[in-house]
């Protein structure tokens, strides 16, 4: 039975991420839309964790439980640390230059500069939307509304260079006659002797 590579996997799931966030980026405000385009995305990045640190476990098992912990901690500061902060500040951009030129008789009443973790740039601070009449702040809450649902589209790109490198690696692999587990045992990895003779797990 043909089995499909580890890598395949994620690498799948992260086509399918980049289709979600592109599609939930112009998806509109349609419920029925924006559910579907988030469970696609959703679906894309499940098994992104899991799978990650399997093919780490198999390609460096001497690593053990710290090399895993390692890639883990790595994890958790790339997207709470950098990506929530880098997507906060893709959004507050393109929200200002949205404001610019749709609303420019506002803008600057409630454009400030912000300092963060990424350079200095120009932000909408919304605490001086008491100063226009409520048409206008709805005004301005609609063009927010839409700028932020672009800014995913923009990030597609982070799903697609992991796809670009996920196929990097599966043909690395297949040019050294195929994707093989590391084992610490005197002989290859052979699925029978691992599962009780089965090709996968056995049910009871």
């Amino acid at each position: 039975m043909h089995r499909i590579s580890p890598l395949g996997l994620p690498a799948c799931s992260s086509l399918l991420a980049t289709i979600g966030l592109i599609w939930l980026g112009n998806a509109g405000t349609s419920a029925g839309v924006l559910f579907l385009a988030a469970t696609l995305y959703g679906f894309g990045k499940t098994f992104f964790w899991s799978t990650t640190l399997g093919v780490v476990s198999e390609q460096y098992p001497r690593g053990g439980a710290l090399l895993l912990n390692t890639i883990s901690g790595v994890g958790m500061i790339a997207i709470g640390t950098l990506g929530a902060t880098y997507i906060g500040t893709i959004q507050d951009q393109d929200f200002n230059q949205a404001v610019q030129a749709q609303a420019s008789d506002m803008h600057d009443q409630v454009a400030q500069d912000k300092t963060g973790l990424f350079p200095d740039y120009v932000f909408i601070d919304k605490s001086k939307y008491d100063a226009f009449l409520k048409g206008q702040q709805e005004t301005l809450d609609g063009i927010e509304r839409e700028t932020k649902q672009h800014a995913l589209a923009k990030i597609a790109y982070l799903p697609a260079i992991m796809f670009v490198c996920y196929v990097g690696l599966i043909l690395y692999y297949k040019s050294q006659g195929g994707y093989k587990v590391e084992v610490l045992v005197g002989h290859k990895a052979e699925d029978e002797k691992f599962t009780g003779g089965t090709e996968g797990p056995g049910e009871a």
